[in-house]
């Protein structure tokens, strides 16, 4: 079960391998042979050099309008994951809708999701202390930047959309040598005034979550 108050840590022992070698028990000889045969490796290297032709039939593909219904068939998907994706992502509720979509039933998805104010401020939170306004000067005429949602968002948002959150482990620690610190509460914007502590603090999370 997941409590959204257990600030669990990457550092803990509890969550790091046991083991660095490689897992031979996993891909053992004979997986390794056939997932290393030169005719696959082959193909793999012709789809990556035409990837941009739709080709439905390729092992890789390029899918650029990807929330177009027709691109991606519904419920033909193993698994989704992401890593410092989807903190840029400007609609966050389509996004998840489709995704839910795509995944077959049973299936999970997986994001990393980073918080942090990716070198707009100076804290590693200060994307949280600018107006609307100051922020829409700050964004000018690019197609994305960040969202600025704190990691209460994506689990509501998950939850709306139909998945099962399996578990989440946030971080709560930034580079000293990249941030110099963190605003205090008075210094957030309107906007983010009622953010929870496990909002204000929580500097990254993943989320592991399944279509039921």
């Amino acid at each position: 079960l997941w409590n959204p108050y257990h600030h669990s840590d990457l550092q803990d022992p509890e969550y790091q391998l046991k083991s660095y070698n490689f897992p031979y028990q996993i891909l053992t000889e004979g997986k390794l042979e056939n997932s290393l045969n030169e005719k696959r490796i082959r193909l793999i290297r012709d789809n990556l050099s035409d990837i941009h032709k739709t080709n439905y039939d390729s092992i890789i593909r390029y899918v650029p309008s990807w929330s177009e219904s027709k691109v991606i068939e519904n419920c033909s998907v193993d698994m989704i994951f992401s890593q410092a994706v989807m903190e840029h992502v400007k609609d966050l509720k389509t996004s998840y809708s489709a995704m839910f979509s795509w995944l077959k039933s049973g299936s999970i998805m997986a994001h990393q999701i980073d918080f942090k104010s990716h070198g707009i401020a100076d804290e590693w939170n200060g994307h949280w202390s600018y107006s609307d306004l100051t922020w829409k000067l700050i964004m000018g005429k690019r197609p994305y930047l960040i969202n600025r949602e704190p990691l209460s968002t994506h689990i509501k948002l998950l939850n709306e959309n139909g998945f099962k959150v399996i578990d989440v482990i946030p971080t709560k620690d930034y580079l000293s040598d990249t941030y110099k610190d963190s605003i205090q509460r008075s210094q957030l914007a309107n906007k983010y005034r009622d953010l929870s502590d496990e909002d204000f603090t929580t500097t990254s999370a993943y989320i592991l979550a399944k279509k039921s």
